[in-house]
């Protein structure tokens, strides 16, 4: 399961494995960008984690749509998290769900 790390300016603090799959890049390049590289500007993720901070408590949300240019379609439950440190920060965690077939 993708599990990204942010901090409170929601850059990448840590990506598991599947994270990497998930976004194809890997960890060390992960780090170096902020959600907004990962997402696309209007994705109902972002409205999520506002959602999680206001409330400081964990947020979901099913069939979230992550699709990119870069990564192709992708459609996830999501799980947002905040955490006490760093604070502001938050854990995602994104469960895929199933892609269109392609040949």
């Amino acid at each position: 399961m993708p599990i990204l790390v942010l901090g409170a300016d929601r850059h990448v603090l840590f990506a598991n494995p599947a994270a990497e799959h998930f976004f194809d890049t890997s960890a060390s390049l992960l780090r170096k960008q902020t959600l907004a590289d990962l997402i696309p500007a209007d994705s109902p993720l972002l409205q999520l984690i506002e959602q999680a901070q206001e409330r400081n408590s964990t947020a979901a949300e099913r069939d979230v749509d992550l699709t990119t240019p870069r990564h192709g379609e992708r459609i996830a439950d999501v799980t947002v998290t905040p955490l006490v440190d760093p604070e502001g920060g938050m854990i995602l965690t994104l469960q895929e769900r199933g892609r269109p077939y392609t040949d």
